[in-house]
């Protein structure tokens, strides 16, 4: 009990969280200046180091200044999630 009360209190510190539309992603990914590189197969998940494509894209998040992306394997969202305390800010 006390894991998931510390998750929540994590969750809830969150300056904000993001859900964007399957329409939208492109436009959003262009406004962060990745999307040419999502496209042409230049971004790899962060945890697992496979190619990230429009179509398997879960989540971005930025860790020390720099964009990473998480493909949409559970193991890597779950694994990004409790290696890095952040789960996604």
């Amino acid at each position: 009990m006390e894991r998931v009360i510390r998750k929540i209190r994590r969750w809830s510190k969150r300056s904000k969280l993001l859900a964007i539309s399957d329409r939208d992603l492109e436009k959003w990914l262009a406004s962060l200046g990745i999307l040419d590189r999502v496209r042409t197969g230049g971004e790899q998940c962060f945890i697992c180091g496979e190619r990230v494509d429009i179509n398997n894209i879960q989540m971005v998040s930025q860790i020390e200044g720099e964009i990473v992306l998480v493909c949409d394997k559970p193991g890597c969202i779950y694994h990004f999630a409790e290696s890095t305390g952040r789960h996604g800010q």
